[in-house]
């Protein structure tokens, strides 16, 4: 990669371009992983309200309503877990336009929310 300061308009739209793509497959590639444990991470989802509101059930209001609600928990789940990555290209995108000192103060930042999204 060139130096930011050289870079045109258009090479930083193919720089952006690359990092959405990278994004996207990982996301993509994320939710077709948490899709095959769709059905145990809805029935962790769905633990408080049996436990709290006992005698009710779900009901699906539609013909293909377990399906969407599989594939919505899969998809969510997936963004989920893709969220290191997603961040990571965020990082590669906006980093080299930063200065020096604007690095020194985002890498506590960087390692707090590493935390954070790990507890």
């Amino acid at each position: 990669m060139t130096d930011v300061s050289e870079m045109s308009f258009l090479a930083h739209l193919k720089e952006l371009r690359t990092r959405i793509v990278a994004a996207a497959c990982g996301i993509g590639l994320a939710s077709c992983f948490t899709l095959w444990f769709a059905t145990q991470i809805f029935g962790v989802l769905r633990e408080p309200m049996v436990k709290y509101f006992e005698g009710v059930q779900l009901i699906g209001t539609g013909p293909a309503e377990a399906f969407i609600i599989k594939l919505k928990v899969g998809l969510v789940a997936g963004l989920f877990v893709s969220l290191p990555h997603t961040f990571l290209q965020v990082w590669k995108f906006v980093a080299p336009g930063m200065h020096e000192h604007e690095r020194k103060y985002a890498i506590p930042f960087i390692i707090a929310t590493t935390m954070f999204f790990l507890l």
